[in-house]
């Protein structure tokens, strides 16, 4: 099956401009999914790729989905882009409407894409100095650790406009 699927869900560990060290891939967590949006992703055949866990931070059903390039295609409406500044601050929770494709290689199998997504309600960290802490290195205090630290300073989001504007 080709095409593209929409899910509505809440980011968690969003590394959109930097590479997950874990994963040496930009990746996001979207999570929160409900039955409605777990059915469209197993009908769409990507049903291996959702994962379940009670954890600290609340994802609940989530998928990951990782890119080799950075994850920059967020939108607050139609007309205006996430900057890199606004990207880089955009913190677990941030609630979004995601518009996922998928593809297939022939030696590991099929893939979710991130093709862009809606911000329906952003949770920002403010982040003091450089943003090192956020990206930490082995030896310090993980990237997980380093979300939950973080001060969320606000909310934006548009709620009154459901279309995705891609």
């Amino acid at each position: 099956m080709t095409g593209t699927i929409i899910v509505t869900g809440e980011l968690f560990f969003p590394f959109l401009l930097k590479k997950n060290e874990l994963k040496d891939k930009y990746s996001v967590d979207i999570g929160k999914l409900n039955k409605a949006d777990l059915k469209k992703l197993k009908d769409f055949g990507v049903d291996n790729d959702i994962k379940s866990k009670k954890d600290d931070w609340g994802r609940g059903n989530y998928i990951t989905v990782a890119s080799s390039l950075p994850i920059t295609n967020l939108k607050f409406n139609s007309n205006q882009f996430l900057s890199e500044g606004e990207l880089s601050k955009l913190g677990n929770g941030t609630k979004v409407k995601v518009l996922l494709g998928k593809y297939a290689t022939a030696s590991y199998g099929t893939f979710l894409s991130f093709i862009g997504a809606k911000v329906l309600e952003a949770v920002w960290y403010e982040v003091s100095g450089d943003d090192s802490e956020l990206y930490a290195d082995e030896d310090d205090t993980t990237a997980a650790e380093a979300f939950d630290n973080a001060a969320p300073v606000g909310n934006l989001g548009d709620e009154d406009d459901d279309e995705i504007p891609f």
